[in-house]
C-alpha cells in the first residue's frame, strides 16, 4: 500500500458498446464520486466497452501508483474486454464492484421501454445450498 492511511484505487468502468456512451460516462462519474466520498483516492480511466479499449485503459492505469483495482461492472459488459483488463493486472489485488445496478440503462435490443430483468426473484425460488 502506498500510504497506510489512504487507499489509492485504479477504477475501470466496464460496460457495453451497445449503450449510449454519454450515459455510461455519467454512471462512471457517479460511481467515482461515491468512491471518493468513501475516502478512496482514484486513478481513473474511461469506460472499457470493447476489446479496442483495453490497451488505452491498461496504459492509463499502469502509468500511476495504486493499491487496488476496482472493476466496476456497469450493467451489461463486453466479457472479452473485461477479462483482458483483469488479466493485465492479475498480480494485483482486485475488487469486483457494480454501480450499474442503480442505473436505468435499457437494452437496445429489447426496446426503449425495457429494463434489464430483476434476478432477485430467482434467489428466493432457487436458494443456494452449499455442498455438505
Amino acid at each position: 500500500m502506498s500510504d497506510p492511511g489512504a487507499l489509492i484505487a485504479a477504477h475501470v468502468p466496464l460496460g457495453s458498446s451497445m449503450y449510449e456512451r454519454e450515459r455510461l460516462d455519467g454512471i462512471a462519474r457517479r460511481a467515482e464520486q461515491e468512491l471518493r466520498g468513501a475516502g478512496i483516492t482514484l486513478v481513473r480511466t474511461d469506460p472499457v466497452t470493447h476489446p479496442n479499449d483495453v490497451a488505452r485503459a491498461v496504459a492509463e492505469l499502469s502509468a500511476a501508483d495504486w493499491d487496488l483495482l476496482i472493476l466496476n461492472v456497469i450493467n451489461w459488459i463486453d466479457v472479452r474486454a473485461a477479462a483482458r483488463v483483469a488479466l493485465a493486472f492479475r498480480e494485483r489485488p482486485a475488487l469486483l464492484y457494480s454501480y450499474g445496478g442503480r442505473s436505468d440503462l435499457r437494452s437496445p435490443q429489447r426496446g426503449p421501454q425495457s429494463r434489464s430483468p430483476d434476478l432477485r426473484p430467482l434467489d428466493s425460488q432457487h436458494p443456494f445450498h452449499p455442498p455438505a
